[in-house]
This record gives C-alpha cells, sequence and structure tokens, in this order.
C-alpha cells in the first residue's frame, strides 16, 4: 500500500531530479504560443499627393521581439527560425517574456527587413488585397485594378515599400463590399483618415 510518506517521498525525488537535470519536471515541454489569424481591418490614408492608401490596423512601427537565443533556450534549438513575428508580440502581450529579453531590430537586422516586407500597415494591406483582386493588369512593379480604381505599386529597394492604393472616393463603397464578399474577415473602413507615415 502506497502511504502518505512513500507518496510525498517520490514526488520530492521527482522534483529535485528535474531540478538536477535542468528540465521541467511532471510538465510537459513549453510550447511557444503562435499567433491566429486576426480579423483584418483595413483603413484609408490620404497623402500630399491625393493618392488614398490603403493600410491596415498593424502597429505604425516596429514592435519589440524576444531575442532568438532566448527563444531556442526556453523551447528549444531551431524553434526561433519557426516562429513569426507576431507569434512574438502575442506571447509579449501574455506577459510569457518581458525586459532584457526583448529587443527591437536595427536597420541591420534581417528582422527589421521582415517587417517591412510583411507586417508594415502598408505592406500588410498590400499583400491581403493583392490575393484577392488578381483579376488586374500590369506587371510586377505596378497592378492595376480599374473596375474598382485599386492600384497596387511595388518599389524595388530595400527595406520593401509596397503600397496599395485607391484613386477615386467614389469608389469606395464599393472596393469595400467586394473586399468583404471575397473575404469576410478583411473589412475596408470607407472613411479617409489622416495622413500616413510610409
Amino acid at each position: 500500500m502506497l502511504t502518505r510518506r512513500m507518496f510525498l517521498a517520490v514526488a520530492a525525488s521527482l522534483t529535485a531530479l528535474g531540478t538536477m537535470t535542468g528540465l521541467p519536471a511532471l510538465a510537459r515541454p513549453l510550447q511557444p504560443l503562435r499567433d491566429t489569424r486576426r480579423p483584418l481591418r483595413l483603413g484609408l490614408h490620404a497623402d500630399p499627393q491625393g493618392r488614398l492608401i490603403i493600410a491596415s490596423d498593424a502597429p505604425p512601427c516596429l514592435q519589440p521581439l524576444i531575442r532568438p537565443e532566448v527563444v531556442d533556450r526556453v523551447f528549444g534549438a531551431g524553434t526561433n527560425d519557426s516562429l513569426t513575428q507576431p507569434d512574438h508580440w502575442r506571447m509579449i502581450e501574455t506577459g510569457m517574456f518581458s525586459g532584457e529579453v526583448l529587443y527591437t531590430p536595427s536597420e541591420q537586422d534581417a528582422a527589421f527587413h521582415m517587417w517591412h516586407a510583411c507586417h508594415k500597415p502598408t505592406s500588410e494591406a498590400y499583400e491581403a488585397l493583392i490575393g484577392l483582386f488578381e483579376e488586374g493588369t500590369g506587371s510586377f512593379c505596378g497592378w492595376r485594378v480599374p473596375e474598382f480604381g485599386l492600384s497596387f505599386v511595388e518599389h524595388p529597394c530595400t527595406p520593401r515599400l509596397a503600397l496599395a492604393t485607391l484613386d477615386r472616393l467614389e469608389d469606395i463603397p464599393r472596393l469595400a463590399k467586394a473586399i468583404t464578399e471575397r473575404d469576410d474577415s478583411i473589412t475596408l473602413d470607407p472613411r479617409p483618415r489622416s495622413a500616413l507615415r510610409i
């Protein structure tokens, strides 16, 4: 028969074993939190040239990330390579990481260029919309969808600059309706906002 004393002795031994080996005792290994696809809200921003630039509601500047070596130490070697920047932001928002283990990438860091390419508000809107409106015409650097007055422009520079623009105010309601019909997780706010820093 297992007595209370024996149970406590075994539990203490297993806990000590985990502490001595540096491995978690009586627990599954930690798993990183993955970002879930959020509804994408797009907005229109007037620029000094009179264009309406479409941008997402993503943060307008690069957010801190978890240091790669910390991610690999906590979750296992190579884990950082499988995470996206939104995965990092989710773990930071939930309080899993803070303080000295965070850093903001500089212009020399690949994460800085990844943010410009995929997570900057204008790039995020560009990627979402170009996937929805494949019926346009143009080339690699410029794509037009005349039916909605929608233009896609990608400048061959580093860091990446990709813009989705709208030509005329009267096209806003039709474009907003077409976006929602094609993907109900994406909405376009029809009210133009202030200028956007690109």
